[in-house]
């Protein structure tokens, strides 16, 4: 099985010990991801919300409308859900209640979403924006995604998110100062003008209270 964190790719053939030195260091340093995975799309994956002290942990098995979430508020039921996962035990499967999670399923179907170096136009614009620079190889950026469509769900049309894949865009990610060890990264424009500069992964949560400006709240 391969092991992933936020900034690398942490063994393509991951011991136990590997497994429960990562999930001990979430929330503790520089560490707020863990992938475990049998392959690119069969995979358990967690990640440390430090603005609400909880875990989000998510399972995909093969495809986004095969893929599972669960918010847990102990590091202890995540290490048992990744042992169990190595161990190929199953009791992973019902330990918690999981919930299938269509915000994958929606975000495969807007490729549109996903802006290229012929769309440099989109940093500028009336309104709040947030523009996000991603890849689809980085794994904080997929733990995103999730975040990114709690915010759309919550936000609707107050909100114009763009996400810049970085590997489609190199010219716009350059000119921003972006490479694949910094992501994901978020930028917060109001009116065209730069507002905030937001590094890592956030609940949705915490991104609508970085983009509501006081004078225009976004939620009641």
């Amino acid at each position: 099985m391969y092991l992933m964190s936020d900034f690398s790719r942490v063994s393509e053939a991951a011991t136990r010990e590997q497994v429960i030195d990562l999930v001990r260091s979430l929330g503790e340093g520089e560490n707020s991801i863990a992938i475990l995975g049998r392959e690119d799309q069969t995979y358990i994956q967690t990640v440390y919300l430090s603005d609400r002290d909880v875990f989000g942990l998510d399972f995909r098995n093969g495809e986004p409308r095969r893929h599972y979430t669960v918010n847990v508020p102990s590091k202890a039921t995540v290490m048992d859900a990744f042992l169990s996962y190595f161990d190929g035990d199953n009791r992973w499967r019902t330990m918690v209640e999981w919930e299938r999670d269509s915000h994958y399923e929606q975000i495969q179907r807007r490729p549109e979403q996903f802006a290229d170096d012929s769309n440099d136009e989109l940093l500028a614009g009336p309104g709040l924006r947030l523009v996000v620079f991603s890849t689809d190889a980085s794994p904080g950026s997929q733990v995103l995604q999730r975040q990114l469509a709690d915010l759309e769900r919550e936000t609707g049309d107050r909100v114009d998110i763009e996400v810049v894949d970085i590997e489609l865009a190199p010219r716009i990610a350059a000119a921003w100062g972006v490479s694949a060890s910094d992501l994901p990264v978020q930028v917060i424009f109001d009116d065209g003008i730069l507002q905030h500069v937001v590094l890592g992964t956030r609940s949705a949560r915490n991104l609508i209270s970085e983009l509501s400006p006081p004078e225009r709240p976004l939620t009641a």
